[in-house]
């Protein structure tokens, strides 16, 4: 009996043939230009920045349209406190408790007082 399992020379020439194959197939590849590869990286760089700005507005245009419509469909806003039914009285300058303003010296009059 041999050490192997029975389909291991199946294997092995599979494992040959796709030896050769990388090895023919590997002749042909050239690398490409280094600059190639840097244009390919900053076209997807652009996209990608284009991308994010594109969903930027939208987000921020479904935001303000949301925010329009919520305040388009409110009623007018109800009262901070409940009416009263007393009127509020007027504070005039004869009323106690009032501030009076204090009084004006004209220009080139005297600011001393009287003696």
């Amino acid at each position: 009996m041999s050490e192997f399992p029975r389909g291991f020379r199946d294997d092995e020439a599979l494992g040959d043939a796709l030896k050769r194959a990388a090895a023919a197939g590997a002749g042909g590849v050239v690398p490409e230009p280094v600059a190639v590869i840097a244009e390919r990286g900053t076209r997807r760089r652009r996209r990608r920045h284009a991308l994010v700005a594109a969903c930027a507005v939208c987000v921020l245009a479904g935001a303000g349209a949301f925010a329009g419509l919520r305040l388009a469909s409110d009623g007018p806003a109800p009262p901070a406190a409940p009416p009263s039914s007393e009127l509020p009285s007027p504070i005039g300058p004869d009323l106690p408790g009032s501030l009076s303003p204090t009084p004006t010296v004209p220009p080139g009059a005297s600011s001393s007082m009287p003696s």
